[in-house]
């Protein structure tokens, strides 16, 4: 099996956040009216669910991602695999014909319980511009917020919790 070069990026993070400023101040032992940390501890929350989703190569709340190929996978109807689920939705596949052209390729399904996409039956992947980040996929991951699982929300104040304490998160 042939390897695709790829790179991901994020184009829109999710608009909530699995774990409140109040769920770290009490595993700090911070007091709830105690304001003077809040600014930091959100920050650090933030940081924690980077890393938290980093470490498990996970979406834990719905946001939106960009897979740039530089080809289709070379048989014409394999599968391309899609990163950072679990994956919701493919908003668009899009890719550079010979001349240059984006065009949109819309023959596809999504295999989500293995987080693929490729061409429908009878269908193959077309030819595109044999150019670095020639092909353009775009889809939603993650989840809404009551999905988000336990041991995710656990690690995330764990790591914050840690972090405000100025320890390393793996400092035992």
């Amino acid at each position: 099996m042939a390897v695709l070069h790829y790179s991901i990026t994020r184009t829109v993070k999710p608009t909530s956040c699995p774990v409140q400023i109040g769920q770290v101040k009490k595993s700090c032992d911070i007091a709830e009216s105690d304001r003077s940390h809040d600014e930091e501890i959100g920050f650090l929350i933030e940081q924690a669910v980077e890393a938290v989703e980093n470490e498990a190569q996970r979406s834990l709340l719905t946001q939106t991602w960009r897979l740039t190929l530089d080809e289709f996978p070379p048989d014409s109807m394999g599968d391309v695999e899609l990163k950072k689920g679990p994956i919701a939705s493919v908003t668009s596949v899009k890719y550079d014909d010979a001349d240059g052209v984006e065009q949109t390729f819309s023959d596809f399904e999504l295999d989500s319980g293995k987080e693929v996409i490729r061409p429908q039956y009878d269908k193959c992947w077309p030819t595109p511009r044999v150019h670095p980040g020639s092909v353009r996929i775009t889809y939603v991951a993650g989840t809404a917020l009551p999905s988000v699982p336990k041991s995710a929300i656990q690690a995330i104040v764990y790591y914050a919790c840690k972090a405000f304490e100025g320890c390393s998160p793996h400092d035992k």
